[in-house]
């Protein structure tokens, strides 16, 4: 949200970016913070509607499309804390170039997350220069898309 609102940067870069979607966490997120606020609205189900209506004020989705600058964005596609189509979510509002690393896991303890090291290395190498951005599009294209996202 930062990046949307000074515009100061070259490259953005988001590891499974969270609070996107906010519908959509409700309901696919199993544990984390999503999680902890699914549980405060079971207590609290005459609050549910003011609450959800809150948080679309800080989903990254209403600042996705003011980043100007080029984004590399990593996600899990098995990831209990930070669902896959939230991450899509966001990602569908760039504008700007937009590199996607998809990886099997995020946010467990399978030995599948050692494959995020692919990401530490991309993102150290388009910060020095050594690479460039391997966008999806040079303005906004599809991708998949969560229903309701």
């Amino acid at each position: 949200m930062a990046e949307a609102l000074w515009d100061t940067s070259n490259l953005l870069v988001l590891g499974v970016p969270t609070f996107g979607w906010a519908e959509g966490r409700y309901f696919l997120v199993k544990s984390g913070s999503g999680a902890e606020i699914a549980h405060y609205l079971e207590e609290r189900p005459e609050a549910t509607e003011d609450i959800m209506l809150v948080l679309r004020y800080f989903d990254a989705v209403n600042f996705a499309g003011m980043v100007s600058c080029e984004t590399l964005i990593g996600l899990g596609l098995n990831d209990p804390v930070v669902p896959a189509e939230t991450v899509y979510s966001i990602a569908n509002h760039f504008m700007a170039p937009c590199e996607i690393m998809e990886f099997p896991v995020s946010h467990t303890a399978l030995p599948e997350e050692q494959r995020w090291e692919e990401f530490e290395t991309r993102w150290l190498a388009l910060g020095r220069g050594e690479s460039e951005l391997r966008p999806l599009r040079g303005a906004r294209s599809h991708r998949k898309k969560p229903e309701g996202g």
